[in-house]
């Protein structure tokens, strides 16, 4: 299959992605790059509001309806907030300047070839899959938005409620935008995922951090190339998270935590060289939180627990404004009534929002000695430091503190290895729950937050190092003029070599080998493997349109849906599931005219079954015997096999 094929659906899910929000952030008088980095996370908030709304008549989620609500909804939007500027006069900022623009645009065309490249090489064949337990439930989500047009999140959880079935809420942002990007696209499920992730990584990631930059920094052009190059210098975001899990929605959710915390710098008056002043700002903060949530509540909870120094630096600078200002006690009142219901707010989402006890399951990775090294060096992989990003982080801490500006950074980062170490050393127990339990207690969702930090730290660091340089070639007399464009160049020389050998150095490679891995299609795959790949892209030609497959999910046959359009009674393997399902899972190989299994076939109108033996993807399965063994079975008949992988109609039953 030719690479050609994933072009399309790379540029549908960039005009997904970035045409609702631009719309809204241009309405909203921001320019430049405080627009253009706002505008994903807008569009997420667009689709969100409208997956809610189609879910409650159960309205059809598909391209045109989409369309044409995403229209209603911008214009409404776009005209609220254009009449509240005029309201209260507020104007459209000056432009950034516009070297300042085609920088930022260069730094996030590099880091969008950098992944793109990265990404090509992690799945090798553009439809790949990855080999992980949770992509039966991803892969088939896109599908049952496609085929039942629902994308409502309060009934998505079990992928069944459009037959019938059962259903609660699941965040599925991820899944309602990629079910568009299928259908305008024409790609197949696989493809689309694929793309959808290279979009996720090269173009909303990116944006987001240069976003973010554009308010600690303001419009430097240096600064927001760098934050572009040095977004994607490190494996433990995005590329981790498109290999374990496998964690799309946490993707799509990390990538636009960035924006919001850029917002927040906005809201609370810390941005250099604002465009946007802190009313506009909380509005876009606001605006932001309904998208981000939906992509993923762990996403929420990191944005809210990383921003937190930004809010208490803002508030802290609030009041020291305030006391000069002599206010009254209405303002003192009512200010101490919003940061107490702020404060109250973030400890509710910081307790609640979070997965049951039992899901936060994993355990400590490391002693302490072990812990400390791999989280101070961002030696997640192998042990191997990611030398670069992290020698610039600690360049750009020191030119923070020199500054003495938005020294809430190092809080951040401060915070996030907190995280990590106690992800990574303490044992299971309430205290790790407690501290971690939002992400699962999982190291692999805790080093995801790293670059978060990190990039905008390391891009600092590079530029505040072109200065250094020049500052010491200078006073070596080489060149002793003062000349701002060979620092300028200097500055663009570092950027360049760091750059590529961040990409290069052995701590990617490892991160990349090792999601690579989970990728790979061979005769021992633990999702599908060759044999069984084969034989599900076999069935649209031997299993008729609306016919109904039974097999075990643990062993892939539920893939059969994503990638066939063949539905299956186990889309996946966590889910509530009518007792006629279960009984088909439990005792189909022993179906006989007029049984119970029998009845249960004729209700839930099984016709075929997939037998993948019992290698699930955890090691050996028997959860579900009634499908399993079938070559032995006199209620079913072989239609096709590839290997051991095994096509089975039902024939048992009369």
């Amino acid at each position: 299959m030719s690479w050609l094929v994933i072009v399309p659906p790379v540029i549908a899910g960039v005009i997904l992605v970035m045409v609702p929000g631009l719309v809204i952030a241009y309405a909203a008088t921001a320019r430049g790059m405080t627009a253009w980095g706002l505008a994903p996370g807008l569009s997420m908030t667009v689709y969100t509001v409208l997956a809610l709304v189609y879910g409650a008549p159960h309205a059809k989620w598909n391209l045109l309806t989409v369309c044409i609500g995403t229209i209603v909804l911008v214009v409404i939007v776009a005209l609220a907030v254009w009449a509240l500027t005029r309201r209260f006069g507020i104007r459209p900022g000056a432009g950034d300047p516009r070297v300042a623009n085609w920088f930022a645009v260069v730094g996030v065309a590099v880091a969008f070839l950098a992944i793109a490249i990265r990404f090509a090489v992690i799945f090798v064949h553009p439809d790949a899959i990855s080999q992980t337990f949770d992509n039966n439930f991803h892969l088939n989500g896109i599908r049952y938005i496609i085929d039942t047009g629902e994308a409502s999140p309060l009934t998505f959880s079990d992928l069944q409620y459009a037959f019938h079935g059962f259903g609660s809420f699941y965040p599925n942002l991820w899944h309602a935008v990629a079910s568009l990007i299928a259908e305008s696209s024409g790609a197949s499920i696989a493809v689309t995922v694929n793309a959808f992730s290279i979009v996720i990584g090269g173009v909303i990631w990116p944006l987001s951090c240069v976003f973010l930059m554009r308010q600690v920094l303001g419009p430097k052009p240096l600064a927001l190339l760098a934050t572009g190059v040095f977004s994607v210098g490190l494996g433990s975001f995005p590329t981790i998270l498109i290999g374990w899990g496998v964690l799309y929605p946490n993707l799509l959710g990390l990538a636009l935590v960035p924006c919001g915390m850029g917002a927040l710098v906005l809201a609370t008056r810390l941005a250099t060289g604002a465009q946007l002043g802190s009313i506009l700002g909380w509005i876009a903060f606001f605006a932001l939180l309904p998208g981000i949530a939906l992509a993923h509540p762990n996403a929420l909870v990191s944005l809210l627990s990383i921003g937190l120094p930004a809010v208490c630096v803002g508030w802290w600078l609030w009041f020291r404004r305030m006391r000069h200002a002599r206010p009254g006690w209405r303002t003192i009142a009512t200010t101490a009534a919003v940061a107490v219901a702020a404060a109250v707010a973030y400890a509710a989402v910081f307790v609640y929002v979070r997965p049951p006890a039992s899901a936060a399951s994993w355990g400590p990775i490391a002693g302490l000695k072990q812990s400390l090294y791999m989280g101070f060096l961002n030696a997640e992989f192998g042990n191997v430091p990611a030398f670069v990003i992290t020698a610039l982080a600690v360049l750009g801490v020191v030119y923070v503190i020199v500054w003495r500006r938005h020294r809430w950074l190092i809080a951040s980062a401060v915070l996030v290895e907190a995280l990590f170490f106690f992800t990574a050393y303490l044992p299971i127990g309430h205290a790790r729950l407690w501290l971690t339990g939002t992400w699962y207690s999982d190291i692999y969702r805790i080093i995801a937050l790293f670059p978060i930090v990190l990039t905008p730290l390391a891009a600092i660091g590079v530029v505040w190092l072109g200065e250094l340089v020049m500052r010491i070639v200078r006073r070596n007399s080489i060149a002793p003029e003062s000349n701002e464009s060979r620092t300028v160049l200097a500055t663009l020389a570092l950027i360049l070599v760091l750059g590529t050998v961040a990409q290069v150095e052995p701590s990617m490679q490892a991160a990349t080998q090792w999601t690579a891995g989970t990728y790979e299609l061979t005769p021992k795959s633990i999702l599908l493997s060759t044999d069984e790949r084969a034989l599900i892209e076999r069935l649209p030609k031997e299993v008729p349109a609306g016919a109904v497959v039974a097999g075990d999910p643990w062993t892939g046959t539920a893939l059969a849906w994503a990638l066939a359009d063949r539905r299956v009674i186990a889309p996946h393997v966590y889910a509530s599931r009518p007792p006629a399902a279960n009984l088909i899972l439990e005792s189909l190989r022993n179906a006989k005219p007029g049984s119970a299994v029998c009845r249960a076939v004729a209700e839930e109108g099984v016709t075929y079954a997939l037998d993948f033996g019992t290698r699930g993807v955890f090691g050996p399965t028997n959860q579900y015997p009634g499908v399993h063994h079938l070559g032995t079975s006199k209620a079913v008949t072989l239609v096709d096999h590839v290997g051991a992988a095994a096509l089975y109609k039902v024939t048992g039953c009369g």
